[in-house]
């Protein structure tokens, strides 16, 4: 797993891109995130190549939440795919 892997995103305006930047560099836990920016993290992470396991190490998220939240996201997008 490669820090340097992690997509720019920008971080949504609740959370603040400095609180973005420490959980993407493993020093503050996702659930400091509002949902949205942790959804957003766990879908870049995705796109990314990490693995569950990997995304749950950074995140200090069990891997059980990572995978309800990768789950609920990727949906999302299929039926956003489908819908347009």
């Amino acid at each position: 797993m490669n820090l340097a892997d992690i997509p720019a995103v920008a971080a949504r305006p609740q959370s603040g891109s400095i609180l973005w930047d420490a959980v993407c560099r493993g020093v503050e836990p996702a659930e400091s995130l509002d949902s949205r920016a942790r959804e957003d993290l766990v879908l870049a992470l995705v796109d990314a190549g990490w693995s569950d396991l990997e995304i749950a190490v950074l995140t200090r998220m069990s891997t059980y939440t990572t995978v309800r939240i990768r789950e609920r996201v990727c949906e999302r997008r299929v039926v956003a795919r489908a819908v347009a």
